[in-house]
């Protein structure tokens, strides 16, 4: 499973709380650009989602009380900030990170993620895999990243999401190759969640069809 689609967070007021933190953290970035772990051959940015008033809104709107357990819990939030027509090229989150959840904050029906095999990246076109380094604010950002590659959006790939709706909640493969272009006019924001025990995609799945989930409309 590279992804799956659970449903959409019915509280437009708190999609509009978060907007406005990421659209007040990448003017922070842009004027000062080293507060914001910088990405690899690309403008998209990655930013921690540490406003702790939003963050237990957030984690209260959402999560159920008894969500976490000793092997899967919350960890922490981070957001993806991409300009139009731009995107982060091919790679694996984390030096073994398995999966996330994901929210379409803002962006566009037209915009994608894709996943690519292993033998594609690695072995038909020669990719090399570069480990990010940390950056002096994060201390812990890595990413699987692929150079030598020729332009990513031209590439064929495995699997694709695309025409998600702003406030769509999904989970995402971080384990297998993927990359996402941001096809709009407007600034692309998606809010990902984290989560410590490095749950699986399909582990992260089952645990929240146990639970399920607060002020989200399911497919």
């Amino acid at each position: 499973m590279n992804y799956k689609v659970l449903g959409t967070v019915s509280s437009t007021n708190l999609l509009k709380v978060i907007v406005q933190e990421a659209h007040r953290i990448r003017e922070v970035f842009e004027n000062k650009p080293g507060v914001i772990a910088p990405a690899i051959k690309s403008k998209a940015h990655l930013a921690h989602f540490q406003n702790e008033r939003l963050v237990k809104v957030f984690r209260d709107a959402i999560f159920p009380k008894n969500f976490d357990t000793d092997k899967i819990s919350v960890h922490n939030h981070q957001l993806f900030i991409t300009p139009p027509g731009d995107g982060f090229e091919i790679h694996k989150d984390g030096s073994v990170k398995k999966s996330a959840l994901n929210i379409l904050i803002q962006g566009s029906e037209l915009d994608w993620t894709r996943w690519y095999s292993d033998e594609l990246v690695e072995v038909q076109h020669g990719g090399k895999v570069i480990m990010a380094t940390p950056d002096n604010s994060s201390g812990n950002r890595y990413s699987r990243n692929i150079g030598n590659l020729p332009n990513y959006p031209s590439m064929p790939y495995t699997d694709q999401l695309t025409g998600i709706s702003v406030g769509t909640m999904y989970l995402v493969n971080t384990d297998v190759y993927h990359a996402f272009f941001n096809n709009s006019n407007n600034w692309r924001i998606v809010l990902q969640t984290n989560f410590t025990g490095n749950p699986s995609i399909e582990q992260l799945y089952d645990r929240i069809q146990q639970t399920g989930l607060l002020n989200v409309t399911p497919v």
